[in-house]
């Protein structure tokens, strides 16, 4: 398994607005098995409420790379 990197952690917590850790770190994992697919992606800030859940920025992510 790949060590967290912090400064990415930072970048994406800050980007998405979020503020639990687990959230960050289920974010994280996700852009990582991106990554592994060879999908490219950029971190773009986005507005989170506080109740999205770690499950729907992923799925939010996965939307917009994947619109058809």
């Amino acid at each position: 398994m790949i060590p967290f990197d912090p400064m990415l952690m930072d970048d994406i917590r800050q980007a998405l607005g979020l503020e639990d850790q687990r959230a960050t770190e289920h974010v994280w994992y996700a852009m990582q098995a991106l990554e592994a697919s060879g999908v490219e992606f950029v971190l773009k800030s986005l507005e989170a409420p506080a109740q999205l859940t770690s499950a729907d920025l992923t799925m939010q992510m996965l939307q917009e790379r994947y619109k058809k």
